[in-house]
Parts: C-alpha cells; structure tokens; sequence
C-alpha cells in the first residue's frame, strides 16, 4: 500500500483446518495482479465486479484498506446499512466504497487465514438480507448509470430466490402455501424483481428457474426449488459433510 501509494490492496485466502491449509480459489478472478489500477478504469471496468462474482472477492477480510479513503466515503455516504448487517454487508459495504478509491492493487500474496467452518450447512435466517442488497445496489446501478451490472444482478437475485426457497422447504420452515407466498411477496414487493420482469418483457428465456419467475408459474417455481434442493440439501455428499462440519466444530 505504501509502496504503490494505492487505497485498497486485496490479498489472497487460504482456508486451515489444523496443519492442513487450503488455498482459496483466487485464480478464477480476472482482476490483474501486481498491477496499480488507476480510476476511471478502476470503476469503468471492475465496478461490475460487485454483480457478477468473477472478478474479485467483495468480502472485508483479506483486505487492507487506506483510512483516508473511508474518511472521504463517510463525509459524502452512508458507508453502513443497517439493514443488511448480517448477511451480504461486506459486499454492499465495499461497493459503496468503491467510487472514492484513487488505487486499488491486488497481490497473490496470501495474508488472510480463516478456520474451515460450517456455516454454509444451517438454515440462515438473514438470508433476506440479500435481496435487501439487491435492491439497494439496484440503486447504484441507476445512479451511476451503470448499465453492465443489471443483467447479472437479475441472475444473482433468481438464483438467491430459489435457493432460500429450497432451504425453507428442506428446514421445515415453510408449507408449500408459505412458499409460494414467499414468491409473491417477492415479486409484489421488491423493486429489484419488478425491474427484472421489465428487463426481460418475454417470458420465453431458455433460463427454467427465470422462465418460470416470468411466467409466474407459482407451482413450478415451487417444484423447482424442491428439486434443487433435494440435489444440494438431500444428497449424501451435503448431510456427510454436514456431519463432519459439526464434528469439527466441536472439537476445534
């Protein structure tokens, strides 16, 4: 950060259990490493990167921020949201920061370690959380005129959909009826839904899960939760390494 006179320097992940690490998948990434990315490039063409996971990871950790740069984005905007303070919040957090870094630097240097864990087996209930953010970075696409972020916002919004469906029939948190009121309220409720159906006018997507959300086909997009996640939530390889994750946590 000294060295390059950058405002965000973000780093590379390992995962450790014990002695044994794992090294994040840091190479599907497109972001350029060991190269100073100057604005308006910097914004032009990895702003994007907020929407579509591929170019560069959006959580806090692994990062090393300049306190200038946090200074300036407090003074002009709301850097945190307390409506999305638990799921998602890394994410919205430094996409709002984003337009005030002069410099941002990637490394291949690995300077976080996290413990393996086992969040990602429990039902979450600020799962909704997202699609909170996705209407608020909505927002920001709107605002910035930033037309390269709406189609992969769409597809992020769909597939997070489905998904907390297929938790909440896996987990027993909802009947049938629940869920289809789920989608309902979804679609009546949430800008973001609203904006994706005007998108896309045509229901005749090649896409099942947005072809349905379209046509709002309330069974099918049930079944179709159901069958999804029957394949995550129901397989052997999901309940063993539920059962491993739990054994782990135990005992470390």
């Amino acid at each position: 950060m000294v060295e390059f006179d950058v405002d965000l320097v973000i780093g590379a992940v390992v995962k450790k259990l014990g002695f044994i690490k794992r090294r994040h998948v840091d190479d599907i990434y497109t972001f350029p490493v060991h190269q100073k990315i100057s604005q308006p490039e910097l914004f032009d063409e990895y702003f994007v990167g907020f929407y579509q996971n591929d170019v560069f990871p959006v959580t806090m950790w692994g990062r090393l921020y300049h306190k200038a740069a946090i200074d300036k984005a407090i003074r002009e905007t709301e850097l945190f949201d307390k409506d999305v303070d638990r799921m998602g919040e890394d994410q919205l957090f430094n996409l709002k920061l984003f337009p005030y870094l002069r410099y941002m630097y990637r490394t291949d240097e690995i300077v976080y370690e996290y413990r393996f864990g086992g969040g990602t087996t429990r039902f979450n209930p600020y799962f909704p959380q997202l699609f909170v953010s996705s209407d608020k970075r909505l927002e920001l696409l709107d605002r910035f005129h930033y037309t390269l972020g709406y189609q992969p916002l769409f597809e992020e919004y769909i597939a997070c959909i489905y998904f907390y469906a297929s938790q909440l029939i896996f987990d027993n948190r909802a009947d049938k009826e629940g869920v289809v009121e789920f989608f309902k309220q979804e679609m009546e409720h949430r800008e973001v839904a609203q904006r994706l159906m005007a998108f896309y006018n045509k229901p005749d997507s090649e896409s099942e899960p947005l072809r349905l959300f379209l046509e709002r086909d309330f069974e099918g997009m049930y079944q179709y939760a159901s069958n999804e996640g029957n394949k995550m939530f129901g397989s052997i390889k999901f309940k063993t390494k539920k059962m491993l994750l739990q054994i782990i946590e135990h005992f470390c």
